[in-house]
């Protein structure tokens, strides 16, 4: 059984798909009493190459580091069929904005997320990660107000 509009994941309610891969689905939720917007990454149980607790726990060890979205519950869902980790819902990933300023970015755009980037690749080594898939989808920013935090995904 798949992750429907209204299923519950450690307090947060699922709203709508936001995206689906090799890995699973991944939802847009709320939280039911504060309201907090998140995303919520699912898994099915019997996949063959687990990754989303791995994931979770780089996440978990990561934070406080530039770049690191938060991660709240990690869990099997009520039914028992996913995985589903809760985490900081981001808006679009590098690649799409590319796309939408017409396939280029400014010369200023370029240093400001060289240096993010680099940043943020610099804290995960620090930290004793590689990340090994680092490419432009996994580059996203928040949802914040502002939109200019830049984090990576997909451990």
């Amino acid at each position: 059984m798949e992750p429907d509009v209204g299923d519950s994941v450690g307090g947060f309610v699922l709203s709508n798909p936001l995206g689906e891969g090799a890995f699973g689905q991944v939802w847009a939720a709320r939280h039911a009493v504060t309201s907090q917007q998140a995303a919520v990454k699912f898994e099915r149980t019997d996949s063959r190459h687990p990754q989303l607790e791995y994931e979770w726990r780089v996440f978990r060890m990561l934070l406080g580091t530039d770049g690191t979205p938060w991660v709240g519950h990690y869990g099997v869902t009520h039914r028992g069929h996913h995985r589903a980790m809760v985490m900081q819902r981001l808006s679009f990933d590098l690649q799409r904005v590319l796309r939408a300023c017409g396939g280029r970015f400014s010369p200023k755009s370029v240093m400001v997320l060289a240096e993010q980037t680099l940043g943020i690749l610099r804290g995960v080594h620090d930290a004793g990660f590689i990340h090994r898939d680092i490419k432009p989808e996994n580059f996203m920013y928040g949802i914040e107000a502002l939109g200019g935090t830049l984090y990576l995904t997909d451990y």
